[in-house]
């Protein structure tokens, strides 16, 4: 059986825009939430396409 610990969405212009995770990836503090640590990272990008920060949720 395989596990899946992350799925990741991208928007219309295929820049990565979500990565929801089954697991807390061994790091509790950072990741406590849901039963099994699960959470999700929100990337956010400017209109050129640039990084500017992640949203931990």
């Amino acid at each position: 059986m395989e596990f899946i610990d992350k799925r990741r969405f991208y928007d219309k212009h295929d820049i990565m825009k979500l990565d929801i995770h089954t697991t807390n990836h061994g790091n509790l503090k950072h990741h406590n939430y849901g039963k099994h640590g699960e959470h999700a990272h929100d990337y956010v990008f400017d209109n050129k396409g640039n990084f500017i920060l992640i949203k931990n949720f």
